[in-house]
C-alpha cells in the first residue's frame, strides 16, 4: 500500500514537472516569437529532417576520423610515408640497424611486442629502424595462413 502511494507520488511530482517546462517552453517560444518578425518553424518534410540528420553524422564522423588520424600522426611519426618496394618501416630508412619483425596482426604476444619495439625505435636516435612483415598464424585465423 505504502509502496503504491510512493509510485503515485513520484508519477503526480514529474506530471508537474513536465506540465511546467511545457508551459516554460511555451512562454518561451512566445517572447522569442514577437521578438523577431520572421516565421518561428520552417515546416520541413520527412525527407529534409532525414537529410539534415545525415549531413550532420556524416560531418561528426568525418571529425572523428580526422582526429584520431591526426592522433595516430601524433604516435607514429617516424613511420615512413613511402618507402621502397612498398616495405612496413617504422623509422629512419638509412639506419645502421633493422629490425625485421614477423608477426601476425592477430597475435596477442606480437601485439604486447609492439609498443616496445616502437620505444627502442624512438629512443635510438635515427641509429634503429624497425620493419614489419606479415607472417600469419594459422591458430589465429585459419582462413588468412
Amino acid at each position: 500500500m505504502r509502496g503504491n502511494q510512493l509510485i503515485t507520488g513520484v508519477l503526480t511530482i514529474s506530471t508537474v514537472a513536465l506540465i511546467a517546462s511545457k508551459i516554460y517552453l511555451h512562454t518561451e517560444l512566445i517572447n522569442l516569437n514577437t521578438s523577431t518578425d520572421q516565421p518561428l518553424v520552417e515546416h520541413l518534410s520527412q525527407h529534409d529532417v532525414i537529410a539534415l540528420v545525415d549531413d550532420r553524422l556524416s560531418s561528426l564522423e568525418k571529425r572523428k576520423a580526422q582526429e584520431l588520424l591526426s592522433n595516430l600522426e601524433e604516435q607514429f611519426q617516424l613511420a615512413q610515408a613511402s618507402t621502397p618496394d612498398n616495405r612496413l618501416i617504422y623509422g629512419e630508412l638509412n639506419a645502421r640497424i633493422t629490425l625485421q619483425e614477423y608477426g601476425d596482426i592477430e597475435c596477442p604476444y606480437c601485439r604486447k611486442m609492439h609498443g616496445s619495439i616502437k620505444q627502442v625505435v624512438e629512443h635510438s636516435q635515427g641509429v634503429i629502424n624497425w620493419e614489419f612483415k606479415h607472417f600469419p598464424l594459422g591458430s589465429h585465423n585459419p582462413v588468412a595462413a
